[in-house]
């Protein structure tokens, strides 16, 4: 990943202004990867924080089905769209401990395919239709197809998904970047919205 390609994200967060941040964000973000964004006031508090442990910041986005305090959990459901987390997920405390800033939820295939065997991959009625960028008529795959998409397109290094059959390396093949399941239990799930005890795990991808 080129310098360049992260470049927009560095803009807008140093020259944007504070009531715009929002907006400009989801204008570079043309192919619907996130649901949700983290503002800016905080972004610049948690890199400045980041800086004082001598860590060099890395942008990240989460799957909109991880909890994070302060912003929706929604699982890309308008149905959980005012669900605010009191706390943030273990998982992504840990992120923020190791000098990642989150920059917001990432889009996902609805309640993560558990809806239906035959719902559409990367489509939540909150958020929208995740588009693959290396062809707009192309299945970006799911149900983490938001993760995949933003580091695929160079709006973040690095997006946290979450795979119960599939959900991380599917996207992550479709859409040309690496994803990785870890050995379930070796990644904390609270926090995370459940589909299946025995399968479930959250896991980075990246390019």
């Amino acid at each position: 990943m080129t310098k360049t390609r992260l470049l927009p994200f560095v803009i807008i967060l140093f020259f944007a202004p504070s009531q715009s941040f929002q907006q400009a964000i989801a204008e570079i973000d043309e192919y619907n990867a996130f649901v949700s964004f983290v503002d800016k006031k905080t972004v610049a508090k948690e890199t400045k924080n980041i800086k004082a442990m001598s860590l060099v910041p890395i942008a990240v986005g989460v799957k909109d089905n991880i909890d994070i305090q302060g912003l929706p959990n929604t699982a890309g459901s308008i149905a959980l769209q005012n669900n605010k987390p009191k706390k943030s997920a273990y998982l992504t405390k840990r992120l923020k401990n190791g000098g990642y800033y989150i920059v917001g939820k990432t889009n996902l295939s609805e309640w993560a395919n558990f809806r239906s065997t035959h719902s559409v991959s990367g489509w939540s009625s909150l958020g929208g239709q995740t588009i693959n960028p290396h062809g707009v008529n192309r299945n970006p795959c799911g149900s983490s197809s938001g993760s995949a998409v933003a580091v695929a397109t160079g709006l973040v290094r690095v997006a946290i998904g979450t795979e119960t059959n599939g959900s991380i390396s599917c996207p992550a093949s479709v859409n040309g970047v690496v994803g990785i399941k870890p050995t379930l239990g070796l990644v904390s799930r609270s926090g995370i919205i459940p589909i299946s005890h025995s399968q479930d795990t959250a896991g980075p991808m990246g390019a």
